[in-house]
């Protein structure tokens, strides 16, 4: 009887230990995340992910790539799509940490900042070891850039770039399942299309324009990962203040290309800081003008002393024009700046020419008429000129 109880605990124990280990439930709760070793996969949320796209999940890559003349022995360290079937989505992340420096004379801008790249390739899974602890293999640098050189990638550029960016720091972390995620730390010097004309009181659109110097749109597809798209506050550009910044992809085709692009487009609205421009040079010259208008006092003056005050200012505003053609580029039309000093410049000329024409009315002994003048022009020339400034103001901003 004994041996029969011993017996039957026994068997109860073996039956359970075979229903624990031949339970899908419990099997799965021993290995979560596949091939990920119990470590949660971070990529997992990104449409790019071997988890996510429909190629990542075979793993038969003989079937993968059954339709095609290429031989699984070929494909690896080739430049062959990881999808000859489709698209290559591809999860594209920006944070621009800095903006060093907007130039309107050269139309270029500076900036600093972090990319990040997500793409699945099911070429490069690998299975996971033994005691490892972390699926995920991880080079830098220079190992990085060897692994790219011989793999699949989506092969980025920024296509209003000047020079090639600075790459300051790579990094390539390939997961167990073929997800491959790409960062790098960069400095880039970029072209913009400036438009000067409202000029101190313009605002200006600069554009990071992120397209595969190789891929075009039917081979590889970018999505934004939002979580890693931003501009830094953390900073402030020197004349400009940082109105919005908006992303979004598109397909372009330039006149050089064989066929559209999916392209990455960062926009960063910047305004410029006017008061510098306002408290240094059109107040300024403003009340260089009203004081100009003194001369029309100077009753029974001679002409030079009536003349050396309208040439004083004529004089300023020259200078003026020559502290501003420093600061812009050679443009073929007029700026908010350049029509400003010019209606100044025009209204100090008509100033020099009133002086002279009084003084003739003096000496043929019509001092009757050039007193009336002055009085005439104490009232007309300051209504013209703000008429006018009132005038401008209403072209460039209406």
């Amino acid at each position: 009887m004994q041996r029969i109880k011993s017996f039957l605990i026994k068997g109860s124990f073996f039956t359970l230990f075979l229903f624990v280990s031949l339970n899908p439930a419990f099997a799965s709760s021993d290995n979560e995340g596949g091939s990920m070793s119990g470590e949660h996969d971070p990529t997992e949320h990104l449409e790019a992910s071997c988890s996510n796209v429909t190629y990542g999940k075979s793993v038969n890559v003989e079937s993968l790539y059954a339709n095609t003349k290429t031989k699984s022995a070929d494909i690896f360290g080739s430049v062959v799509s990881p999808n000859p079937a489709g698209q290559v989505i591809v999860d594209l992340g920006l944070h621009i940490v800095e903006l060093t420096k907007v130039d309107e004379v050269t139309n270029t801008f500076n900036i600093e900042g972090f990319m990040d790249l997500v793409w699945c390739d099911p070429r490069m899974a690998y299975e996971v070891e033994n005691g490892e602890e972390l699926s995920e293999r991880i080079l830098l640098k220079d190992k990085a850039q060897a692994l790219l050189n011989e793999i699949w990638w989506p092969a980025v550029t920024i296509a209003n770039q000047v020079n090639g960016r600075n790459i300051e720091n790579q990094e390539l972390v390939i997961l167990s399942d073929g997800t491959i995620e790409y960062k790098e730390k960069f400095s880039a010097e970029l072209e913009a299309h400036y438009d000067l004309k409202k000029f101190p009181f313009d605002r200006q659109k600069l554009e990071i324009e992120i397209e595969s110097f190789a891929w075009h749109d039917e081979v590889l597809l970018f999505q934004m990962n939002e979580e890693k798209i931003g501009f830094s506050n953390d900073f402030e550009i020197a004349e400009w203040h940082i109105e919005k910044v908006e992303s979004k992809i598109e397909s372009v085709k330039g006149i050089q290309d064989r066929a559209s692009f999916s392209e990455f487009l960062m926009e960063i609205v910047v305004v410029r800081q006017y008061e510098y421009y306002l408290w240094k040079i059109i107040t300024p010259l403003i009340f260089l003008v009203i004081v100009s208008w003194s001369v029309f006092l100077m009753i029974g003056e001679k002409l030079a002393d009536r003349l050396r005050f309208s040439m004083i200012g004529i004089l300023t505003i020259v200078s003026f024009q020559f502290i501003i053609s420093d600061i812009l580029p050679r443009v073929s039309y007029f700026t908010l700046m350049d029509s400003f000093l010019s209606i100044s410049f025009f209204i100090m000329l008509l100033t020099m020419f009133e002086s002279v024409y009084v003084n003739n009315l003096d000496l043929v002994e019509e001092s009757a008429q050039a007193k009336k003048l002055d009085m005439v022009s104490r009232i007309a020339f300051p209504v013209l000129y703000f008429v006018s400034l009132a005038t401008l103001a209403l072209i460039f901003f209406l």
